[in-house]
């Protein structure tokens, strides 16, 4: 209980961003989903294939950026390390993670 609520109130702040760490299995995932459905947020997360590369993340981070900035919806962006197929992918997180701004998202 105290993580989602600690999740909640992270979330809920402007410009809240969260990396939660732990071991595997041990609920991550399911508290920050849970945090996401109290707060009334849509969780959004990508989806790795064999084709998945910059450009893909690009865009699926430009469509978060659309919902959550001119539709003013509360998103909340999981992103596992088994979503990591490329290295360059932690440089846009650690950029949203640590500023909420991605550099050459956008042309």
């Amino acid at each position: 209980m105290k993580h989602v609520c600690r999740i909640t109130r992270i979330v809920t702040s402007d410009g809240g961003h969260a990396l939660v760490v732990g071991v595997g299995g041990s609920g991550k995932q399911s508290l920050c989903k849970l945090a996401s459905n109290i707060c009334m947020f849509s969780t959004t997360s990508i989806v790795i294939n064999s084709t998945y590369g910059m450009n893909e993340l690009k865009t699926d981070l430009q469509t978060m950026f659309n919902k959550s900035g001119l539709k003013d919806d509360g998103i909340l962006f999981l992103f596992t390390e088994g979503q990591i197929s490329n290295e360059k992918f932690l440089v846009y997180i650690n950029d949203l993670l640590s500023s909420g701004e991605i550099a050459d998202l956008y042309a």
